[in-house]
């Protein structure tokens, strides 16, 4: 029943009943307007001042200006057409700063010289940027701060008047977002809480995102895992935040230093109970989206260029084995999958569900080269991370095993969403000798609801799904997450016995490619009873 010739056959004749049923989307059409999804520019900022204006001593943080963003082909005006709705667009660390000066670090002032003609006053000229923002088709306008003031302010203290009047031009900009990086405030917790305190009476529509500043691996020298110290940083930064993102890491060894990361807050993080208290894991899109975290993408169309001066951290790096069998900068395809799965599921609070974690450890290893990091630290040293096989939120673990003895397991998500949804994923493991290698293996999870949407990440061997009512004599509906491609019924396709579905992974890995725009990003459905 499930040979390639079957397959072949059950797909055809899923394509010809789309009609007759007239189910043509899983996906909802319109926008999503609540999730705190955004679209970074300090990767491009990079790249570009090391590539397009090499050797004309401008730095990433001179980048951006009006021609640059808003031109005739400015960067807001041309990336990813079609999901802007969905996304807040962040102007990072240089915004608010004049050309090769670093003495307004936090000073929330659109610089006249870069941006001419946007008004007299600030608040004037952030509001005009936030409305060109708008005006590109994003979601929102977000803003990278440095967690101090600028240089001008003198004296100790939290100077709260300060940072009253700038959330005071923001709220009237309606600024949607403040990443809130490094300063000499970063470790300084009651300026944070101030912070948040302060945007919850003055703006509390603003989405404020706290970080703890972690290096780009866990404990490199040591357990390869997040120290308990580092654990307890990172719960207490987000309790009080809106978003805490899990911060910057190397791509080599991305998917198990952001899963333990993810795996740590999300098991013991807790909210203060007026915050969002959402978890942001940066680019891993595909691991933010099926774990039901926000996520920051880094991804933009520079094709095989080199990736400035931060080697492999957001584009993968140099020519090596990594970024041939892992190509991050040209996985664009990913970064729609995750915004339309959080149209139909999105992002929850950190401590709404019960989190449990795999007793069984999983180990990646990478030898960075120095073009792979910009940690001199790390050159010519193989650095093992370490995290939990995996990570279920809201459900029990699934069932994970190999094909055959030997194959490693990949590590496993599963998330029950609060309104219901399901998702399932699954990323590959890292060796200096393969680089990324996708792993099939069989999982068995709890499913939710059969109406309710299962969104499913990566590749299979098998996968079974156990519902909480009978789906034998249901038909099952199936559309790649491109959402360019009509549903299709795969009823045909797959084993339907009681409560249990059971889907082989060379369906959902043709049926999760249908529609790509390259060949690089991994697979990802979307299924429904109907």
């Amino acid at each position: 029943m499930f040979g390639k010739s079957n397959l072949a056959l059950c797909l055809a004749f899923s394509t010809l009943s789309t009609s007759v049923m007239g189910v043509e989307s899983l996906i909802p059409s319109a926008p999503n307007g609540s999730s705190p999804n955004y679209v970074c520019t300090w990767s491009y900022q990079d790249w570009f001042a090391n590539n397009r204006l090499k050797g004309q001593g401008i730095s990433p943080r001179d980048t951006l200006c009006h021609e640059i963003l808003f031109g005739e082909k400015g960067w807001a005006k041309s990336l990813y057409p079609g999901l802007r709705g969905d996304l807040i667009y962040l102007l990072d660390d240089g915004w608010d700063l004049p050309k090769a000066r670093g003495d307004t670090f936090g000073s929330l002032e659109v610089h006249p010289s870069k941006f001419p003609g946007y008004g007299e006053t600030p608040p004037e000229r952030l509001k005009t940027l936030v409305q060109n923002v708008k005006a590109a088709g994003w979601k929102g306008c977000g803003v990278w701060i440095c967690a101090g003031e600028k240089s001008s302010v003198k004296g100790e203290g939290l100077h709260e008047g300060y940072w009253r009047e700038r959330l005071e031009w923001s709220r009237d900009a309606g600024v949607a977002y403040w990443k809130i990086d490094w300063g000499k405030h970063s470790y300084d917790e009651a300026w944070r809480k101030m912070i948040s305190r302060l945007a919850d009476e003055i703006y509390p529509e603003l989405v404020i995102e706290h970080i703890t500043g972690l290096k780009t691996t866990n404990d490199p020298q040591g357990t390869g895992r997040l120290t308990p110290e580092q654990i307890r940083y990172n719960t207490l930064r987000g309790s009080y935040a809106d978003v805490y993102r899990t911060y910057d890491v190397n791509g080599a060894l991305s998917v198990p230093t952001t899963f333990e990361r993810v795996a740590t807050q999300l098991s013991k993080g807790y909210t203060d109970g007026r915050q969002m208290g959402l978890v942001n894991g940066e680019d891993e899109v595909h691991l933010c989206a099926a774990l039901g975290l926000t996520f920051g993408v880094m991804r933009y169309p520079v094709g095989d260029e080199p990736a400035g001066s931060l080697p492999n951290i957001f584009f993968g790096g140099g020519d090596n084995v990594f970024t041939r069998s892992r190509p991050l900068r040209k996985m664009f395809d990913e970064v729609r999958h995750a915004v339309l799965w959080a149209r139909l599921a999105p992002p929850f609070r950190v401590d709404a569900s019960k989190t449990s974690l795999s007793e069984t450890i999983l180990a990646d290893s990478w030898t960075y080269a120095k073009e792979d990091t910009w940690d001199g630290a790390l050159h010519g040293k193989t650095i093992i991370q370490r995290a939990p096989s995996a990570i279920a939120r809201g459900v029990p673990l699934p069932e994970v095993t190999q094909v055959s003895p030997g194959e490693p397991l990949p590590f496993v998500s599963l998330c029950r969403f609060p309104n219901g949804a399901t998702a399932v994923g699954t990323y590959g493991r890292v060796t200096p000798e393969s680089g990324y290698r996708r792993v099939r293996a069989r999982v068995s999870a709890q499913a939710g609801r059969p109406e309710a949407p299962v969104g499913i990440f990566g590749v299979y061997d098998m996968l079974t799904l156990t519902f909480e009512a009978p789906v034998e004599g249901r038909r099952l509906w199936a559309q790649s997450l491109m959402g360019s491609v009509p549903a299709k019924d795969i009823t045909r396709c797959v084993v339907l016995r009681g409560n249990t579905l059971t889907i082989p992974g060379d369906v959902l890995s043709e049926l999760g490619v249908e529609g790509a725009t390259e060949p690089f990003s991994e697979p990802a459905v979307v299924l429904a009873f109907r």
